[in-house]
């Protein structure tokens, strides 16, 4: 669907709910409105991890749901040349990302020891938890020869800023290659300028980035969202200002 059809589709369903037939919404409250009904969509569907490395794609209808923005590595993300940051530890900052993600789907790197180079591809996340197991038992821990490195993530030294962390066993890293499924990009139905100064009057509508085929489920969504959240009745007032930003 287009922006208009979106619209169109938001306010024929929200009509048939009788407390709702004389509330007029404005574009840039049902902009918001979807905006938030897609990433709930996604939380719902996938969750929110910030790791997804197994079982992602386990059935056709997830991978059409996603497949708009799940990035591939290195097709459409550039491997990211890792740091070291200790003794057989290295690290890459996820703000090196070219889209901010939503969840990661595959890791794998590339490996050197002794001019010997090899993409590696056996990766094993660890929680912080369990990470020192992994580390020592001979069948987890990292390993040249079978491939292998330990993954886990952590604060990075930018504030709010995550990184990947590696662990190997005298080898190193140099690029890492990130797949994982980005932020959508927010709708924008083009007659109001934006808060945030991205968008002004006059530049092309932004519709839903996800498949067509979930367009109407997000609606759903948009619009059960609104008749629970709207019995406020200071909901539109504490909110006017989000609703006209677009992020």
């Amino acid at each position: 669907m287009n922006n208009k059809e979106l619209h169109y589709d938001f306010k024929i369903k929200i009509d048939k709910i009788d407390s709702f037939k004389k509330r007029n919404f404005e574009t840039y409250e049902i902009d918001w409105i979807i905006n938030e009904a897609q990433i709930l969509f996604m939380k719902q569907r996938f969750g929110q991890s910030n790791f997804k490395l197994k079982g992602f794609e386990t059935t056709n209808k997830r991978k059409t749901d996603l497949g708009n923005i799940h990035i591939k590595s290195p097709v459409v993300q550039p491997g990211i040349l890792a740091t070291q940051s200790g003794t057989d530890i290295y690290s890459v900052s996820l703000d090196k990302l070219k889209y901010k993600h939503f969840i990661i789907t595959r890791v794998h790197v590339d490996g050197e020891q002794n001019g010997c180079e090899k993409n590696m591809k056996n990766i094993k996340y660890a929680t912080h938890d369990d990470l020192n197991e992994y580390l020592i038992r001979s069948f987890n821990k990292p390993s040249f020869k079978w491939g292998r490195v330990i993954l886990t993530e952590g604060q990075s030294d930018t504030p709010g800023i995550k990184s990947l962390y590696i662990y190997t066993d005298d080898f190193k890293i140099n690029n890492v290659y990130i797949d994982y499924v980005k932020m959508p990009r927010r709708v924008w139905f083009g007659n109001y300028d934006s808060l945030d100064g991205q968008h002004v009057i006059g530049d092309k509508e932004i519709s839903l980035e996800l498949d067509e085929s979930i367009h109407s489920e997000i609606i759903d969504i948009a619009v059960s969202e609104c008749s629970r959240i709207i019995e406020n009745p200071d909901f539109i007032n504490l909110k006017s200002a989000k609703l006209q930003t677009n992020e």
